[in-house]
């Protein structure tokens, strides 16, 4: 009973107490008075409670005043936000006036006339590159089929390999390497195989070659091309696809799309040995050794790499088929690209056939305009080993001296078809058999012609091997060694003639 009452005797108390304090006005105080002891008494709170973090801070600035200069960077410091600041007030300035003069009504005449003129740029830009196009269909096809008369009719044992879709050793390779990676496979698996020229490519074309999307598994095997700089003119090279009739049974085609697609399907010279060292092909079939970093990476990766030559190349040097220059020496190359050489007419033993030549573009239209390729690319490392000889090619001193990032081959052939006075070097069997350009061609070194005939005998300069790379641990009756050993056999040798390459034997 009494835990009954208590809670109404507390009831009553409480409430005559409210009625009692109400009249003096203390009600606020009272309920926030019962509020606070109905809590736990709160902590005590430091009197500096930001302390501990204070005490770090002026740790951390006696560690940055203890350094020699410190207060010289300080100012500095300053000094950058205030230029800044001023930078950034100038610039406005300069934008508002631009966009003043932007609003003139003679600058937007000036925009609409532009346009109008761009419209027709595009015009003749499809009249120029199919001009470009159909010449160069005509030439490189006529040395394509000089390589079909000299193909042999049979081989028999290539086929007595009994290789399939199944036992096919994977090929990677450089990219001058890729007609001969296809024309193997086709040879060997029984499927025909053709060559096919697309036309230039980039604005306003698609930035990719026009190649049958049927003939691979994964979209277009033509490929893009990273230098943004280069869409408005892509010379985009011949290439050997592999392409049974449309009347042939449909396995055929499925081998085709493989070959295409995986079998023969080169990336670069340098993803190549990658894909070689890290198991994701079995051959490659490159322009040139691994280089030092590829070397490194396949000790890394515990892969010994061994080389077999199997067909020869050479690096060559090519120019605007305009250019009065026909033949430059070894000395001469090195002196360009070290840039004691800058004119056309410093190479020439009469520079008056320099002086009446209208010459290229620029501020100087008769200066040389050296192209480099990107390090580790084929070419490159082969312009480092025979024309440097292991002399390290200094960085360039002017614009002239450019270095293409181009992702393809085809970089100093756009360069030099709108550069009439530059210079560039990329292998003969791309420049003979795939390039596609008719408004380049190759220049003599040291007085000799880079032909088929100097390359075999060893006349021109500048030859290169053409390796066929493999993993020393493979063993001797894998695909891959069985297919190789072939190649370097008479009648792979004869495949390899077929290509175009030099044969090594």
């Amino acid at each position: 009973m009494k835990h009954v009452l208590l809670p109404i005797v507390l009831g009553l108390l409480s409430a005559t107490v409210l009625v009692a304090m109400r009249r003096r006005g203390l009600l606020l105080l009272v309920l926030a008075t019962a509020t606070v002891t109905a809590q736990p008494a709160p902590a005590t709170l430091p009197v500096d409670p930001m302390a501990e973090s204070r005490r770090i801070d002026d740790g951390i600035r006696k560690l940055w005043q203890a350094i020699p200069g410190s207060a010289e960077m300080d100012e500095l410091n300053n000094r950058y936000n205030q230029t800044s600041k001023q930078l950034d007030e100038a610039g406005r300035k300069l934008i508002t006036r631009l966009q003043e003069f932007e609003d003139s009504d003679a600058y937007r005449e000036y925009a609409r006339k532009s346009r109008e003129l761009e419209m027709q740029r595009q015009d003749k830009w499809v009249i120029e590159r199919k001009a470009i196009a159909t010449v160069a269909r005509q030439l490189y096809a006529a040395r394509h089929a000089e390589l079909r008369k000299i193909a042999p009719a049979a081989i028999p044992q290539g086929q007595a390999l009994a290789l399939d879709v199944l036992t096919f050793p994977r090929i990677d390779g450089s990219t001058s390497t890729h007609p001969l990676n296809v024309i193997l496979a086709s040879r060997l698996l029984g499927i025909p195989y053709e060559w096919l020229y697309p036309e230039p490519y980039g604005s306003p074309w698609t930035e990719h070659a026009a190649i049958p999307s049927r003939l691979f598994l994964f979209g277009r095997g033509g490929g893009g091309h990273s230098d943004r700089e280069d869409t408005e003119f892509t010379i985009a090279a011949s290439r050997v696809v592999a392409q049974p009739a449309a009347s042939t049974k449909p396995g055929q085609q499925r081998i085709a799309v493989m070959i295409n697609s995986l079998l023969a399907a080169n990336t670069t010279t340098h993803d190549a040995y990658v894909n070689l060292i890290e198991g994701k092909c079995d051959l490659n079939l490159n322009a040139r050794p691994p280089s030092a970093s590829e070397l490194k990476l396949a000790q890394q990766k515990g892969v010994k790499i061994a080389l077999k030559p199997i067909a020869r190349d050479a690096l060559v040097f090519i120019v605007h088929r305009e250019n009065p220059v026909r033949s430059l020496t070894s000395r001469q190359l090195r002196d360009i690209y070290e840039e004691k050489s800058k004119q056309w007419k410093e190479v020439v033993a009469d520079p008056r056939i320099i002086e009446q030549w209208p010459g290229g573009r620029g501020d100087d239209p008769q200066g040389i305009v050296p192209l480099r390729r990107e390090p580790d690319s084929g070419s490159r490392e082969l312009f480092d080993a025979l024309v440097m000889q292991g002399r390290q090619l200094p960085e360039p001193k002017s614009a002239w001296l450019r270095l293409l990032y181009t992702g393809s081959m085809a970089g100093p052939y756009n360069r030099i078809t709108q550069e009439p006075n530059a210079l560039g070097y990329s292998v003969y069997y791309y420049e003979h058999f795939m390039a596609l350009s008719p408004y380049t061609r190759n220049l003599a070194i040291d007085g000799i012609e880079p032909t088929a005939e100097t390359i075999a005998s060893g006349k021109y300069p500048f030859i290169a091997p053409v390796y066929a790379a493999y993993r020393e641990a493979d063993p001797p009756d894998s695909p891959a060694i069985k297919l190789l050993n072939w190649v370097l056999s008479p009648e792979g040798q004869a495949v390899i003639r077929e290509s175009g390459y030099v044969p090594a034997q």
